[in-house]
């Protein structure tokens, strides 16, 4: 008899639970949202323990992100973006990262932190004909700070960060660095 009332209690204890379901709450919302930015990149080689930098070049980075539905002006996401500057300075980058964002009430200003990795790929520096490609598995940091203007546009201020492989020994490893500013397009409104 003991295992009956402790069956019933249950099933009707999940019943109630089930009906809270769908009681009117103030859920927070996900956010997605994607940007576009015009960058300036250094992409690097290692090779041999020795790195060399290409100097600056103009880049273009894109991307998108996810914000979690969280009720706290701490958001917290998933980014994912490509990187690509032109030319024999060029490479390529292509990172994922957990984002860390604040979002005030009152001011516009939304500082935010990424940690992720990736993979990068840059020419060497070799000359005069040949540069031999390097790619390598890396891991990135960027922070930035994004200035609301609307509830749909925000205006990237400027992000830096940079994503470096870990090159030993005899093999060669990839890296970049970056500081840019564009715009953020949030699907929904917020």
């Amino acid at each position: 008899m003991g295992n009956r009332w402790t069956f019933r209690a249950l099933f009707h204890a999940g019943v109630l639970a089930s009906f809270a379901l769908f009681l009117p709450t103030s859920a927070a919302r996900a956010q997605t949202s994607v940007y576009g930015t015009v960058a300036l990149t250094d992409f690097c080689s290692t090779v041999l323990s020795a790195t060399t930098c290409k100097g600056d070049t103009v880049g273009l980075l894109v991307g998108g992100f996810y914000n979690f539905p969280i009720q706290s002006r701490v958001t917290v996401g998933v980014d994912g973006r490509l990187s690509q500057a032109f030319g024999r300075k060029g490479g390529t980058s292509v990172t994922g990262a957990v984002r860390v964002a604040f979002v005030p009430k009152v001011n516009p200003l939304r500082p935010y932190f990424e940690l992720g990795g990736g993979v990068v790929s840059s020419a060497g520096t070799a000359p005069p004909v040949y540069a031999p490609r390097y790619t390598s598995g890396v891991l990135q940091l960027a922070m930035g700070l994004d200035i609301k203007l609307t509830d749909s546009f925000d205006l990237r201020a400027i992000e830096f960060g940079g994503a470096s492989g870990g090159g030993a020994g005899t093999k060669p490893a990839a890296g970049t660095g970056y500081l840019d500013a564009g715009i953020v397009y949030h699907f929904g409104h917020r």
